[in-house]
């Protein structure tokens, strides 16, 4: 992992309606975060706050968050089609 020199110039974000924080370009890039990325928001006695990176989840089912994006919407469903699932035959060519 290469990281270019740190900033040495201060840069401004922007807080929306919604409560989102932007954070500017070069910063983004320099501390390589990306979508996802999981932040930590520490208030400070002195009224700031400190924003850190989070350690990315490397426990194997950390790995596997977001591995099943369908309709099961229960544990016990997904479960189902695990133990039980259904084979449906591919459509033939030209059908959808």
């Amino acid at each position: 992992m290469k990281r270019v020199r740190v900033p040495d110039e201060s840069f401004v974000g922007k807080l929306s309606a919604r409560g989102q924080v932007v954070i500017p370009q070069p910063l983004r890039e320099w501390a390589e975060l990306r979508e996802g990325t999981r932040l930590t928001f520490t208030p400070q006695p002195d009224g700031s706050i400190v924003i850190r990176r989070m350690a990315p989840d490397t426990t194997r089912f950390g790995k596997l968050r977001g591995a099943w994006q369908d309709e099961a919407t229960t544990v016990a469903e997904r479960l189902e089609d695990v133990r039980h699932p259904s084979w449906k035959p591919l459509p033939s060519e030209g059908e959808d």
